[in-house]
C-alpha cells in the first residue's frame, strides 16, 4: 500500500532541501526527513531541522493564544536548530534517543528567523516561490547566521561560558539557560558552581511552586546545597 499523497507545498520543501542538503552535508550534518544531525563531542549533537507550518495554528485550547500561534503559517516554513545535551537530557528524566535526536529534545534551541530579525519577531518562509529563490536566501542565511550559533556552541565549555550571557544580553530564547548549565557543571563534578546556579535560577521572580520542587529535586539528585 503506497503512502499519502504530497501536497505540492510538501514537495516544494524537498525540492529546497535537495539544494541545501550539499552543503550541509559538508558540514558534517547527516540527514533523516526534514531533520540533520552533527555531533562535535559525544553526547553533544547539533540540530537542524525544517518545519512546515501546519493547516491551522495548533492547541487552540490555550488562552490566551500566543501570538505566534495567531497567524496561519501553511505553505510557510520556519528552520529551527537546537543543540542536545546528553546529561542535561538524562538528569530530566528523558530516555536516551536512538541513532537520530529531534529538534524537541533539545534544551538549546532557537529559531533561524530569530537570528536574522533580532526583534524576536516570527519569520516564515513561504513555500510559493520557485525552489531555487527559497533555497538561496535560506541557505545564505542557514550557513551565516546559524551555522555561526551552532559553532559557537559546539562544545560543553562554549555552553558552560557563554550561554547565560547569550540569554542575558543578546537573545533570551529561554529562562532556564542558569539552570541548564548548572546541570552540566553538576555532572562534571563542579558543584559548588552548579549550586550557586541554581539558587540563582530558583530566584528569578515569578517561579512558582511547581517549578521550584522540580528544581530542588534536580539538586538532590546531584547532592547541591542550594539552600539560600
Amino acid at each position: 500500500m503506497s503512502g499519502a499523497k504530497k501536497s505540492p507545498f510538501a514537495i516544494r520543501m524537498d525540492d529546497i532541501q535537495k539544494i541545501i542538503d550539499p552543503d550541509l552535508k559538508r558540514l558534517g550534518f547527516r540527514k533523516s526527513a526534514r531533520t540533520y544531525n552533527r555531533s562535535p563531542e559525544e553526547g553533544l549533537v547539533q540540530v537542524i531541522n525544517f518545519q512546515m507550518g501546519p493547516y491551522e495554528p495548533p492547541l487552540p485550547y490555550v488562552s490566551p493564544v500566543p501570538q505566534w500561534l495567531k497567524s496561519d503559517v501553511y505553505g510557510k516554513f520556519a528552520v529551527n536548530l537546537g543543540i542536545y545535551v546528553d546529561e542535561v537530557s538524562r538528569a530530566e528524566g528523558y530516555p536516551k534517543p536512538g541513532t537520530f535526536v529531534s529538534e524537541f529534545r533539545c534544551r538549546l534551541r532557537i529559531r533561524l528567523g530569530h537570528l536574522i530579525n533580532l526583534e524576536g519577531e516570527e519569520f516564515w518562509w513561504r513555500l510559493d516561490m520557485p525552489a531555487d529563490e527559497i533555497a538561496k536566501e535560506v541557505a545564505t542565511h542557514l550557513l551565516s547566521d546559524g551555522i555561526a550559533f551552532l559553532d559557537r556552541f559546539g562544545s560543553r565549555s562554549a555552553i558552560i561560558r557563554d550561554w547565560i550571557k547569550f540569554n542575558d544580553t543578546e537573545i533570551e530564547t529561554t529562562v532556564r539557560a542558569m539552570l541548564d548549565v548548572g546541570i552540566m557543571l553538576a555532572a562534571k563534578g563542579d558543584r559548588a558552581q552548579a549550586a550557586a546556579l541554581f539558587r540563582q535560577h530558583l530566584a528569578l521572580p515569578g517561579t512558582n511552586q511547581v517549578h521550584k520542587d522540580y528544581v530542588l529535586g534536580l539538586a538532590k539528585k546531584f547532592n547541591l546545597d542550594v539552600a539560600p
